[in-house]
């Protein structure tokens, strides 16, 4: 009898070291190939075994502020860079339905330490680096349109929120997103390059559940700072030894 229960307490042990290590594969709520996520504003996200296929009805009011032009050219301009959703089929626009497939596969999670998030960060900031040399900022940066698709694997996706840089600020039933903050927009009142890395910096602070140590904190006051002109590219904040410590990539 013994023997048994100490079978059964190795065995619920085994299981908890596979779901920890699972865990930023596993889906925050069981899904299957075929299913339809609604997500407002006419948005479904249906799952297939290798994509998902995202479909916006109504496409010029739906999502305004953004020109399909913009997201056909973003997708192929980023189509082999690090740290972004891509698009396995480009994107169309039929009788006002917006529809793209996008890969890879990913769950919305947040970092749960401090490797985690430096993974995170550096993974959207190499995504954000590359939207910003093909000319476009991506406007909508939250942990909501970040995915984790694997153990120490993150990419910034929801790019249909991309303008070309720099996007002038939206007036009253324009494009405006949540996230921004009265730091975001420049002193003229434009979205700029440094708007995306301001909110770059914002994930660092919405992912309070644990002290970050002391470089990590100088690279988030950069990169939340006031003045715009104060903040780094992106590019120059991928060089911060932030991301260097413990043998980071």
């Amino acid at each position: 009898m013994a023997d048994r229960i100490e079978v059964v307490h190795h065995t619920v042990n085994l299981f908890r070291l596979l779901c920890w290590g699972l865990r930023p594969l596993l889906p925050l709520y069981p899904v299957a190939v075929g299913d339809v996520l609604e997500r407002g504003d006419g948005t479904t996200i249906t799952i297939l075994a290798d994509r998902v296929v995202k479909k916006i009805n109504n496409f010029a009011s739906n999502n305004k502020g953004v020109e399909f032009d913009d997201l056909a050219n973003v997708y192929s301009a980023t189509c082999h860079a690090e740290g972004l959703i891509h698009a396995v089929e480009a994107p169309t626009l039929r009788k006002g339905t917006y529809k793209v497939a996008l890969a890879p596969l990913g769950n919305t999670c947040r970092p749960g330490n401090e490797g985690e998030l430096r993974q995170a960060i550096q993974a959207v900031l190499r995504g954000v680096a590359a939207l910003h040399r093909a000319g476009y900022v991506h406007r909508d940066i939250r942990w909501d349109n970040v995915l984790c698709i694997g153990q120490g694997s993150w990419i910034l996706s929801d790019l249909e929120s991309v303008a070309r840089a720099p996007a002038r600020a939206a007036s009253k039933g324009g494009f405006r997103a949540a996230c921004w903050t009265s730091d975001t927009l420049d002193e003229c009142g434009m979205y700029t390059t440094a708007s995306d890395v301001q909110l770059v910096g914002r994930l660092m602070d919405t992912c309070s559940i644990f002290v970050l140590d002391a470089q990590g904190e100088e690279l988030r006051a950069q990169l939340t700072a006031s003045a715009a002109s104060s903040r780094p590219s992106a590019e120059q904040a991928l060089r911060h030894p932030w991301f260097f410590a413990g043998g980071a990539p």
